[in-house]
């Protein structure tokens, strides 16, 4: 018969984790399966089996702190030791992150997301796109995909902490992390960065366009490591970045593309069966073709229908923006354009699309090629319109390798 302490002591290190379902154990000994492995033994009441497993984790990662924890919990139910610990510790705020990284940790093994979904954000990414992030801050999950000739193909998960606020990032300092569609701008070398930050990072391009129409302030949002005495952070523990152990951060980082690589941040991913996420791309890539096709008629009015009456392009607002087109089309014989290496990211919580392409544009009295991107926005109406269009550099080709 289970002692009154046992109790207690599932209780501390199960406090927010629920029943135990077992999946299985992953063919990778990663450190947060052999931590899974563990729990799965003290739930068992294999007490034995859970110190061996533990003691095994610790002696490749003794900066584990939560596994250092429940290491020493399932020590002193061994020992039947003070019968309100669990209480003490539910008081205690640090203890109270390492229980929530534990449940973050648990809950993915529980209900890891099915086989064959695909992220909604992700609609088209062409083959430039070779890899691509999506973030859950929920459930403090990283996801990195392989573009599989324009279908996004998981090919791993990854747990990460968020800013001490939570989500919905508004304002400097309010230690929220940002949800949107971001592109990682370049790489830090941890040598020049304070110890905090780990084995290096990866800042995003926040604030983007969209941000600074809704007022966003802020700068400095990164995906970085973790103290170098220090495996991982409670779910919520940084001042907006998103963070990664240092070991999964050089994973991540291996496949990483500068300026290149999408990175979405969402709440909740919007995961879709592949047939709805099939209906989503065609809808929206018949969005950016139905413009090109109005753009090549040479009437303006139908091209001008593409966008939005908020329209910005620099200093230039949708009237003059306008007239401009208008005064251009009165010189063009033909206008013939097309978009390659078209990608298309839907924001994970507004109404808003990012699109990138290489533009070849080609008239009776000017051509070029270059790269644009687009911001389209769904309107009161429902319609989709471009709210912001601007020329980028090429992204880099270079893999990050860190």
């Amino acid at each position: 018969m289970m002692s009154h302490w046992y109790k207690q002591s599932v209780l501390i290190v199960l406090l927010f984790i629920g029943s135990a379902t077992s999946y299985g154990q992953a063919f990778n000994q990663s450190p947060e399966q052999q931590l899974i492995n563990a729990l799965t033994s003290i739930q068992s009441q294999q007490l034995e089996q859970a110190i061996s497993q533990l003691q095994q984790l610790l002696k490749s990662k003794p900066d584990f702190k939560l596994a250092q924890l429940i290491y020493a919990d399932v020590l002193l139910a061994k020992a039947q030791g003070l019968e309100k610990v669990g209480q003490l510790l539910k008081q205690n705020v640090l203890l109270e992150g390492f229980l929530a990284e534990a449940s973050k940790r648990w809950q993915n093994h529980k209900s890891p997301v099915r086989d064959g979904l695909l992220p909604a954000a992700l609609l088209n990414l062409d083959q430039r796109y070779q890899y691509a992030v999506v973030v859950g801050l929920n459930n403090s999950r990283l996801y990195l995909f392989e573009n599989k000739n324009g279908i996004p193909k998981k090919i791993g998960d990854f747990y990460v902490s968020m800013g001490k606020s939570g989500p919905y990032k508004q304002f400097e300092g309010d230690n929220r992390t940002p949800l949107g569609v971001y592109f990682i701008e370049n790489f830090l070398s941890p040598e020049s960065l304070p110890d905090k930050y780990g084995e290096g990072a990866f800042p995003l391009n926040y604030p983007n366009v969209w941000d600074d129409r809704l007022g966003k302030t802020g700068y400095g949002i990164w995906l970085h490591g973790t103290p170098l005495d220090t495996y991982s952070r409670p779910p919520r523990d940084s001042e907006g970045c998103v963070v990664l152990s240092n070991a999964d951060l050089q994973t991540v980082g291996s496949y990483l593309q500068l300026k290149r690589t999408p990175f979405v941040i969402a709440d909740n991913i919007n995961w879709l069966d592949k047939e709805k996420w099939q209906q989503e791309k065609e809808f929206f890539t018949k969005l950016v073709t139905g413009w090109l096709q109005d753009w090549q008629s040479m009437d303006t009015t139908r091209y001008i229908q593409h966008y939005s009456k908020t329209f910005k392009a620099g200093k230039t607002d949708f009237s003059q923006w306008y007239s401009h087109k208008q005064q251009v089309n009165k010189n063009k014989k033909y206008i013939r354009v097309k978009a390659d290496d078209l990608s298309i990211l839907k924001h994970p919580k507004d109404d808003i699309l990012v699109v990138t392409f290489q533009q070849h544009y080609k008239s009776n009295n000017y051509s070029s090629v270059g790269y644009k991107r687009q911001y389209w926005k769904q309107e009161s109406d429902g319609q989709w319109r471009i709210i912001f269009e601007g020329r980028i550099q090429e992204p880099d080709q270079v893999l990050t390798r860190l």
